[in-house]
């Protein structure tokens, strides 16, 4: 039987490919219609799933305090990102 260790860690990893895939999607398309909201809008959605992978490196290379910094600061980012896509994209 799997353990709910296993389902986390497949989560996880699906959350990274699904958030790198349309992070790519919209660059793709930004550079198709040079819409510059589009190009903020994949960086937001791979910063918001970038720190899914701190879980792997963690107590191997950083300290937990300082890995959840890092965190709590890539989804800052990425939510900035996504806020400053939709502004712009209602301005164009």
């Amino acid at each position: 039987m799997v353990g709910f260790q296993m389902w986390q860690l497949v989560a996880q990893v699906l959350v990274i490919i699904v958030g790198y895939a349309v992070a790519g999607q919209a660059i793709y398309v930004y550079s198709r219609s040079n819409s510059r909201s589009l190009s903020f809008l994949g960086t937001g959605i791979a910063l918001q799933s970038t720190p899914f992978l701190l879980s792997f490196i963690a107590n191997r290379w950083m300290e937990i305090p300082n890995i959840l910094f890092i965190n709590y600061i890539l989804q800052f980012s990425g939510f900035a990102f996504i806020g400053y896509a939709i502004v712009l994209h209602s301005n164009e």
